[in-house]
């Protein structure tokens, strides 16, 4: 009997390393919603998609994790802008599963090869694919949500002063003795 209570211990401990141990504050989660709801409302009073589950995934990645390289701006905006971009490319060929398949491989491994990783941007470019969205959609809706994010959140690190530093800065200080 003692030896399952501390193998079961042991099981708990083990597997923690795999939980998030992120919670968002009532200001991220608020922040979160407002910017959602604005984006259901332009879906539903324009011809654009602007609610992409992608997006969704970006706010959480900057909500949740802030210090991580695929939450810096570089990534979020221009990895997204040219995952989308990607897929529109792949939509003058051809449209349907297939081709999305082939969207997010090319995606995965140029945003990887310019080291600008960030996973929604490949999540962009199948769903451009899958939705036939039109061809202005990464300038005219990725890129503008993207930088909305982006300074939106940059102000939330400015104003509430509990919340992690975004973005990581640029270059590190030198803590070498003068």
């Amino acid at each position: 009997m003692q030896d399952t209570s501390r193998q079961n211990v042991r099981n708990k401990k083990s597997y923690s390393t795999w939980l998030s141990h992120e919670q968002p504050s009532i200001v991220q989660v608020v922040w979160f919603l407002v910017i959602l709801c604005i984006l259901a409302w332009l879906s539903g009073n324009t011809d654009w998609i602007w609610l992409t589950p992608p997006f969704g995934a970006t706010l959480t990645i900057l909500m949740l994790l802030p210090e991580a390289s695929i939450a810096q701006p570089f990534p979020v905006i221009i990895g997204s802008t040219v995952g989308a971009g990607i897929g529109e490319v792949i939509l003058l060929i051809g449209h349907g599963p297939y081709y999305a398949v082939i969207a997010a491989i090319i995606t995965l491994i140029l945003l990887s090869l310019l080291r600008i990783f960030h996973p929604p941007a490949v999540a962009l470019s199948m769903f451009t694919v899958l939705l036939h969205t039109n061809i202005w959609f990464p300038i005219a809706v990725v890129l503008p949500l993207e930088v909305i994010a982006v300074v939106s959140r940059w102000c939330l690190s400015i104003c509430f002063v509990h919340m992690s530093t975004y973005p990581l800065p640029l270059h590190q200080k030198d803590h070498a003795p003068s």
